[in-house]
């Protein structure tokens, strides 16, 4: 065989070999956006949490007169069926995680506004340096909730404006469920989320933290602090629903009395002033706004404390008034 035929031979196995690894890879990756929507994914990929993020475009005719929407602080840390306990009103909870929200905004507040009667309170709960407008990040939670209720132009949209990020997310989200293949069904997990009103408590196995703790100094007030409940505030008031700003209570750590004054500052103004918790209610878990969930209560019995003025200012039904037994004597 002549020295341009064994070029060419080497040559058409090294394309073979390329395709043999290339093929597969695209296969799964331009696949795996009809994997996601289907219901298999939510049950038998052992993903627990996906239907907690389904609650907020698949829940109909709940009808809540309070509707809570933030990031995780809320998510984990406002119990519905409390405040509908303490304030005799109807409650839901929409929050995603901060990833997420970066990539969807306000999408799961409209969904839910597609298939509900207005509420008569949106309240926006957020830790304090979330204040300001989530950043443009590609994220594997964002990827995985854009999937199931977006658009294809959703998705078209962040490939060209965030290729590289978009890439690693998807990459990353076939890798948890090649993974997960074969586990078993967790049918059970949408019964709970709608029964906890899309509220859900972060793991109980994590340490809380102790009290010489200190925050990350790159938690910080924005420069944009207010931005986005001022975003939720134009699109969603209205003569039926007010839009409130709710400021989660932090743990009282060294760097944490910063934000207490931050009520004043903010345009739109907090409806309370950020309070400072005994640092083992939280979470050790580097976000320092996260309760554990046997201190859900606590957390859930302060916002109901800050609302019950407001809705009995509105015309409406009588607001219950609860004894203030849950609220801790280390908040300042």
């Amino acid at each position: 065989m002549s020295l341009a035929g064994i070029s060419t031979s080497r040559s058409a196995r090294a394309a073979v070999f390329c395709a043999c690894l290339v093929l597969p890879c695209l296969a799964v990756l331009l696949g795996l956006p009809f994997v996601v929507r289907t219901g298999w994914f939510a049950k038998g990929a052992n993903f627990t949490w996906v239907p907690t993020r389904d609650y907020p475009y698949e829940v109909s005719g709940m009808d809540a007169d309070v509707v809570v929407f933030g990031d995780s602080s809320a998510l984990a840390g406002i119990d519905p069926r409390l405040l509908q306990k303490q304030l005799g009103v109807s409650a839901v909870n929409l929050s995603p995680i901060l990833r997420s929200l970066s990539m969807m905004r306000d999408k799961p507040l409209a969904a839910y506004l597609r298939h509900n009667k207005a509420p008569r309170l949106i309240v926006v709960y957020v830790a304090p340096w979330n204040t300001g407008t989530a950043p443009d990040e590609a994220s594997t939670d964002g990827l995985i909730v854009m999937l199931r209720h977006g658009t294809m132009g959703d998705v078209l949209h962040w490939l060209v404006k965030h290729p590289v990020q978009m890439l690693n997310a998807e990459i990353f989200l076939a890798d948890l469920t090649l993974g997960r293949i074969g586990h078993p069904s967790h049918a059970s997990a949408h019964d709970a989320a709608w029964q906890a009103r899309g509220f859900l408590p972060y793991p109980g196995n994590l340490p809380h933290l102790g009290r010489d703790c200190a925050i990350n100094p790159s938690y910080s007030v924005p420069p944009d602090a207010g931005s986005w409940p001022q975003t939720i505030m134009d699109r969603y008031q209205n003569s039926q629903t007010r839009v409130v700003l709710y400021l989660a209570p932090l743990p009282d750590c060294t760097g944490t009395s910063r934000f207490v004054d931050l009520q004043s500052r903010l345009r739109p103004q907090a409806i309370n002033r950020v309070q400072l918790l005994s640092p083992d209610l939280f979470l050790d878990d580097n976000l320092y706004a996260h309760p554990e969930e046997r201190n859900v209560p606590v957390t859930t019995q302060m916002l109901s404390d800050a609302l019950r003025p407001l809705l009995a200012a509105q015309d409406g039904p009588a607001i219950a008034v609860t004894p203030q037994t849950s609220k801790p004597s280390s908040a300042r």
